[in-house]
């Protein structure tokens, strides 16, 4: 009797520490999709038509979000910790930003937004009428531009800090060899140079900034307005930047 009683409580024992399995459906995952893991576990999600036929939503863990015209499914990314996402979309002939389904305000043009390592801050470029550009950091736009380089967006490791590549004063369309182009660190202008290499700025572990320029011109105006070669070098500079601390 002793023997079958520990048999059962060693049975019941093994049953309590055994693994509990729990099913959520989630519904028909569209034909299109991709996988996403984050700190909240994995993510499915796709673009799929809205309820009307015409226009488009994103599709995500069986939920449908707004519908919008248009939405770049390239531009679709998850917050590092996973528990947000962000799009650019079109509605009503402007282009927007979606974060944590949330809209941001409509322009001409907006790019990819780009989310901070810790996860509370995103960051896009935008272009409004006019052609002038800015980066938008939580809803809040920087000073405008004469042209952004979108892919030199970056944070610091911390989240606390952003800085992009900008330039000003385009002489023409191309406007590059006449442009003044600087690094932008927190709204906060550096000098000015006639070159800044395309490579995006990097922040070192520690929080400083770094990033390639050059002074001196292969081209400049003439008198007549026309472009003539120099033959004065062009000299390169490492540039550091200590962000204020916060």
């Amino acid at each position: 009797m002793a023997g079958t009683f520990t048999l059962l409580v060693l049975a019941l024992r093994a049953a309590a520490d055994s693994p509990s399995f729990r099913e959520v459906k989630l519904g028909a995952i569209p034909r299109a999709c991709d996988w996403r893991s984050g700190e909240r576990g994995w993510h499915c999600w796709g673009v799929v038509r809205g309820p009307d036929g015409e226009g488009e939503c994103v599709w995500v863990d069986g939920r449908l979000g707004p519908e919008y015209d248009r939405i770049w499914r390239d531009s679709i990314v998850f917050s590092p910790d996973g528990k947000r996402m962000a799009y650019r979309a079109r509605k009503d002939e402007k282009e927007l930003v979606s974060v944590g389904g949330a809209e941001g305000s409509g322009y001409d043009e907006v790019t990819d937004p780009v989310f901070s390592p810790d996860s509370k801050h995103v960051a896009y470029c935008a272009c409004s009428e006019g052609d002038k550009a800015c980066v938008v950091v939580d809803g809040v736009e920087g000073p405008e531009y004469d042209w952004m380089w979108s892919d030199s967006i970056v944070f610091s490791p911390d989240g606390k800090h952003v800085a992009y590549l900008a330039a000003r004063d385009m002489s023409d369309d191309t406007g590059f060899p006449g442009s003044k182009k600087l690094a932008v660190v927190d709204v906060v202008e550096g000098p000015e140079y006639d070159g800044i290499l395309r490579n995006a700025p990097c922040f070192h572990p520690d929080g400083t900034l770094e990033f390639l320029a050059t002074k001196g011109r292969y081209v400049e105006l003439d008198a007549r307005g026309r472009w003539r070669e120099r033959d004065t070098p062009i000299v390169l500079y490492r540039v550091t930047v200590a962000p204020a601390r916060h």
